[in-house]
Parts: C-alpha cells; structure tokens; sequence
C-alpha cells in the first residue's frame, strides 16, 4: 500500500472475475476510510456525492471493499491500541502515584476509557457475494 499525490492510501484494484473498482470508486473508498464524510469523499474522487451514495446502495463491489477496507483498518487500529495499553497503564499508575503533567494524564485516562468502551468492529457484507445479496434484499423491501 502506498500513498499517492494527495497523501492518501493508494490500494490495487479489488478484482472480481470481470471487473474492478474505477480509480475514482477506489479514492472515494480511501477518503471513506480516512474518515472523511460522504460529500468529502465525493470531492476527493471528482465525483457528485449522490454518486458515492448510489456506490453505496447499488454497487455490491463497491460496499463489499468498502466494508474490507474499513475492517482492515479497524483491526489495525485495535493492533496498535492493544500494544499501547500497558503505556496507558503505566502513566496512570504514574499519574495517580507522582505529579504528572496534566495532558499525560488526560490521555492514559482516555485511553482506558476506549477500552472500557469496547466499540465494536465495522460489520455489513464484506464480499461480493454478502454485498449483492444484501442490496437484492433491499430491493425487495
């Protein structure tokens, strides 16, 4: 994964047996990733943001790498947030014993209340085949 121009995560095509993601469904996917809001993403990818939600509702390539990516990302992220635990630990316990700097303290207990949070990974169809049948179902509603 490498990052392109703009800064942003470049990822390859997500390939299906006759298609992949356009250049433009791909960097709206990263800007969706990076948090950014769906009119965001849109202007990042030179696309109106009606047609980031119809990639959405109606593309089931397009949700089921979106649903990936944002799995990907989650999983990362609580990699990383597991590994700082035993800090976050260390400088309350730090925090609560000596005269810690007050930002110090502020971050370890937020940290600990992340993980006391416990929220919960990203769910929705994350293959195609989850994706098609997904959007068939809300067609038939």
């Amino acid at each position: 994964m490498a990052r392109g121009d703009s800064g942003m995560r470049m990822y390859s095509p997500v390939k299906t047996t006759d298609r992949t993601l356009t250049g433009q469904q791909e960097t709206a996917i990263a800007a969706l990733c990076e948090g950014k809001t769906q009119a965001a993403a849109a202007e990042v990818a030179g696309v109106d943001a009606s047609t980031v939600s119809r990639w959405k509702a109606n593309d089931a390539l397009f949700l089921a790498t979106l649903t990936q990516r944002r799995q990907e990302l989650w999983d990362a992220h609580a990699a990383r947030l597991a590994a700082l635990r035993g800090k976050a630990l260390d400088v309350l316990e730090d925090a609560l014993e000596d005269d810690a700097p007050d930002d110090a303290r502020r971050w370890a207990v937020g940290m600990v209340a992340r993980m006391a949070a416990g929220q919960e990974r990203p769910t929705g169809p994350a293959t195609l085949a989850q994706a098609e049948r997904s959007q068939l179902f809300e067609t038939l509603r």
